[in-house]
């Protein structure tokens, strides 16, 4: 008798191919923007770049999508990474809107389109289209995700005192209207952050009640 050939199941999908390509397309537009900010037009690596928000958040979606790679590929839940992508789409978000509505930026430079733009564009989109876990997130990830700019914030305090110098004009310490203007700003990360949250589940209900509205029979 012929041995009858196993059937290796380890074989990679389709699904988790395509998943691999998508996460390592952000991955490198992610690792692109990062860099490109960071020489800011020079062939000189700027670290005071690694006070800017928009920096630290474009490398950090980098390397959540990065970690989606190792993650087993479509997996029911994603636990590990779950609150990791939204907390990456969280903060990605607060620099496209930030950059915009705050500092009134514009897209000529490409490490601006990059990272004020196309990142936080296709990080929303697997956030709310890839995967499943984020459909059961808890609803306290979004006061999580808070940790972020808080840390970020003392991060940004520190470097000021530093080098003397605001990356954001906007909120410079010892004015005024730092605090104010800080207080406002983490007020708005609540909505903000629950949005995002709430953005798969919404798609997900009406991505199921779809086929429902199909199948109802018509009355004539």
């Amino acid at each position: 008798m012929r041995p009858t050939p196993r059937k290796d199941n380890r074989a990679p999908s389709v699904a988790a191919t395509g998943l691999v390509v998508w996460r390592l397309t952000i991955a490198a537009v992610a690792l692109v923007g990062f860099c490109l900010a960071m020489l800011n037009g020079t062939r000189h690596w700027h670290l005071l770049g690694l006070y800017d928000w928009s920096q630290l958040t474009t490398l950090f979606a980098c390397l959540v999508a990065v970690g989606g790679v190792a993650a087993p590929a479509l997996s029911e839940g994603e636990p590990v990474l779950g609150i990791l992508r939204g907390a990456a789409c969280a903060y990605v978000m607060v620099t496209m809107l930030g950059y915009r509505v705050l500092i009134g930026g514009d897209y000529n430079l490409p490490s601006s389109l990059l990272e004020h733009l196309v990142v936080p564009l296709i990080v929303l989109v697997d956030w709310v289209f890839v995967g499943r876990g984020q459909a059961s997130a808890k609803w306290w990830w979004a006061l999580a995700w808070v940790i972020g700019p808080a840390a970020y914030l003392g991060l940004y305090l520190q470097g000021t005192q530093q080098y003397g110098i605001a990356p954001y004009p906007i909120f410079t310490p010892g004015s005024a209207t730092f605090w104010p203007h800080v207080i406002l700003l983490f007020t708005s990360f609540v909505p903000l952050f629950f949005a995002v949250w709430g953005a798969p589940k919404v798609t997900r209900a009406a991505a199921r009640r779809e086929p429902q509205l199909q199948t109802q029979p018509q009355r004539v």
